[in-house]
């Protein structure tokens, strides 16, 4: 399995035009918050535009894939996610969610979001790792921060939907970090189940 970090607010300089690593290629994945507590004076991470612009690639690249494997486009299933991918660093800044993203090889591989939801309580959102990356552990890499970082934010409870076949892998990670079922709160989609999990707060 390959090597993960989580870093707070570091910033992993690399090529403006992001790239898929190559196949098969040993990946050592690295997380670090790119809007979130700890990503700058604003809680954005400023490295002269890098996270925006790969946030904005993965977002679209999520965007793409999810529309495949549910059969329409995301914004017809959540109308609302158009101002959520039209401006990703806005809606995911504190104090009320955060947004991390993975590298491998200083190239972004991967995404996930957290979005307060109500009190206590934050959506888990966007959770994607692109096919090249599937299986280099930036999905648990991802996993393990966001959850971090919800607790330092001061959630109490993650809450997430998702949709079983196509996101299986990424189910079986949720129920093994002790995610169990609860009912959807968001999602009118056949099939589709919600998970949640109580959180530990930071000390």
């Amino acid at each position: 399995m390959a090597a993960t970090t989580h870093r707070h607010g570091t910033h992993h300089r690399h090529s403006p035009a992001p790239a898929r690593p190559h196949a098969g290629a040993p990946l050592a994945v690295t997380v670090a918050v790119a809007v979130g507590p700890g990503a700058g004076h604003d809680g954005v991470d400023g490295d002269d535009g890098v996270d925006e612009q790969d946030a904005a690639y993965l977002l679209a690249e999520q965007r793409a894939w999810l529309a495949g494997a549910v059969g329409m486009p995301v914004t017809r299933l959540q109308p609302e996610a158009e101002g959520e991918y039209a401006g990703p660093l806005d809606y995911y800044r504190p104090p009320d969610g955060a947004l991390l993203l993975a590298r491998a090889g200083g190239r972004p591989v991967g995404l996930v979001g957290l979005h307060r939801i109500a009190g206590a309580c934050a959506e888990l959102k966007r959770m994607f790792v692109l096919p090249s990356a599937r299986g280099s552990g930036a999905g648990r890499a991802l996993l393990h921060a966001a959850l971090a970082t919800a607790a330092e934010l001061g959630f109490g409870r993650l809450v997430l939907e998702t949709m079983p076949g196509e996101m299986d892998t990424a189910i079986a990670l949720y129920r093994g970090l002790g995610f169990t079922d609860v009912d959807r709160f968001s999602i009118d989609l056949p099939g589709a189940i919600a998970l949640g999990l109580d959180l530990p707060l930071a000390t």
